[in-house]
């Protein structure tokens, strides 16, 4: 589904960097995750191998050939930086952000700094998120285009501001590329 944003997606800009988020989008953290969390459960479980939601494997072995990759996750370093490694996909990444959520830190920050560090223009990054209010939103004040990977606990969240609006959706990773031109 292909939606109206801020900015119209231009199929001229080629796109020159994709920021995936973690939670609910390359992880199913709602099922697998929040029912165990803030027990030692929760720890001992993201120690041990996890599994990438169906089909995220085949689209970063895809895209990590045309694209660089870059992972964006906000939450507790230490469990962020366990879970990346139970799913052993550091390799697929040129770098790993995290946003520690209590500090002043916020996704957008992240998103800026990568526009600026790689030069890029209008359109040229796209984010991909489970959340309007920092997946899609963030990245669009960073002047990014945006796929909405509906899933999880954030599903419902309602737009609130006209750059909750991603430029795509999709509701499964076999549709990412097609969808989203890549």
């Amino acid at each position: 589904v292909v939606l109206r944003t801020l900015f119209s997606y231009n199929r001229g800009v080629k796109i020159k960097a994709i920021v995936f988020d973690l939670d609910d989008t390359l992880l199913d953290t709602t099922t697998l995750l929040i029912p165990i969390a803030r027990t030692p459960a929760f720890y001992e479980r993201i120690r041990k191998p996890l599994p990438l939601m169906e089909g995220s494997r085949q689209n970063l072995d895809y895209l990590v050939k045309k694209y660089p990759l870059f992972l964006l996750t906000i939450g507790d370093l230490e469990s962020q930086k366990a879970k990346i490694k139970s799913l052993g996909i550091e390799n697929y990444f040129q770098d790993l952000f995290f946003v520690d959520p209590n500090q002043t830190e916020t996704k957008k920050m992240y998103f800026t700094k990568l526009v600026d560090n790689l030069r890029l223009q209008v359109g040229e990054f796209m984010s991909v998120g489970n959340r309007r209010s920092i997946d899609i939103r963030d990245a669009k004040f960073a002047g990014g285009l945006t796929c909405l990977f509906k899933y999880g606990e954030h599903l419902h969240e309602e737009p609130i501001l006209p750059e909750d609006y991603p430029n795509f959706e999709i509701t499964h990773h076999n549709q990412l590329i097609k969808t989203c031109q890549l």
